[in-house]
């Protein structure tokens, strides 16, 4: 397609504006989102124009990607929908049980948080021989032996070192999860 006819491909694309906008509207039902696909779908066919082969199928062509704009905003409604509180006791549930269901996920996680970051707090609390071969060994994952390989240590000593750090690690972790540190 020349530069020229493509040009023109791109102004009679143009004039499909309001027909894009109409279908749109049909579907959807709201003006606003009418508008945004309508948008999109010129944004699309300016840039795809060069893919277009048959220029007689321009309104069809046009039409078609409306068609997957309009799925691609009602899927996206689902998603959200779906990762949002349903208010409708439809499944059997009341409002009150899914807002408890939701504020025991909310806690859960808070707590889980919480305990994370006292894992941290007590880990920095050991000495700097154990905080670094457990944070390679678990954080990064390295093997004892290129631990060993990497600080010119024997192997047996690694072994040793992690072990003696995470029995204080659970120590220093059960004293921060009682209150028993403060920040430092």
């Amino acid at each position: 397609m020349g530069r020229t006819q493509q040009k023109d491909m791109i102004s009679k694309a143009i004039q499909l504006y309001e027909e894009v906008f109409r279908f749109a509207f049909r579907k959807i039902k709201d003006k606003d989102a009418a508008q945004d696909i309508a948008q999109n779908v010129m944004e699309i066919v300016i840039s795809k124009m060069h893919t277009l082969k048959n220029t007689e199928a321009l309104k069809s062509w046009v039409m078609k990607i409306t068609a997957n704009e309009i799925n691609a905003y009602f899927r996206k409604i689902e998603k959200y929908r779906k990762n949002t509180i349903d208010l409708q006791p439809d499944d059997g549930l009341d409002i009150i049980e899914q807002l408890q269901d939701l504020e025991a996920d909310i806690l859960e996680k808070l707590t889980r948080e919480e305990s994370q970051y006292n894992v941290i707090k007590a880990l920095l609390r050991l000495e700097t021989i154990y905080q670094d071969i457990i944070r390679d060994h678990l954080v990064y994952e390295i093997p004892f032996t290129l631990i060993a390989e990497k600080r010119k240590i024997k192997y047996n000593t690694v072994k040793t070192r992690y072990k003696r750090g995470i029995e204080s690690l659970k120590k220093e972790f059960e004293k921060v999860e009682k209150g028993g540190c403060k920040d430092e």
